[in-house]
């Protein structure tokens, strides 16, 4: 978590195709297999092989952008890992507190799930002991399917 969050702060710092950079970051760090099946949620199984690689392709750089444009945000925060606990089967929680630059009563918690594979890969995050980032995206993905089908959802996620 210090070498991603230090990573993070020169890349900004740095201001040279920062959104790229970023995004290399992220793409080295999430468990984007893992996500998109979990964001899909049900309709997985009723998904065919087709709708399940484009969906995980789209919803792969949706994410990406999404994660970019918070790890900017927070890239001049503090960071203070406050505990590593091992869950269990290769996977950990990681809580760390991010404090604001000025204002050092102005933090948030946030809790790294990760999962090792073949590297430490992040499969969610929750934020204040309470929001957990996957389960916000599975409720909005399983909205977007309801209302326009799982190609409709694909295309959504493309634009």
């Amino acid at each position: 978590m210090e070498e991603l969050k230090t990573r993070v702060r020169v890349i900004v710092l740095e201001d040279k195709a920062v959104r790229e950079s970023l995004g290399q970051a992220v793409q080295e760090v999430l468990d984007f297999p893992r996500l998109s099946k979990f964001a899909m949620g049900q309709y997985w199984k009723d998904a065919d092989m087709r709708q399940r690689d484009e969906f995980q392709d789209v919803y792969s750089q949706y994410i990406k952008k999404v994660y970019v444009t918070q790890l900017k945000e927070f890239a001049h925060h503090g960071m203070k890992i406050l505990s590593v606990r091992e869950l269990g089967e290769g996977k950990y929680a990681v809580r760390v507190r991010l404090t604001h630059p000025e204002h050092r009563d102005d933090f948030i918690v946030l809790e790294f799930h990760i999962v090792e594979a073949s590297t430490l890969k992040i499969s969610d995050i929750r934020i204040n002991n309470s929001l957990s980032i996957s389960v916000n995206q599975r409720t909005m993905v399983n909205e977007v399917i309801q209302k326009y089908g799982i190609d409709g959802a694909i295309s959504h996620f493309r634009q």
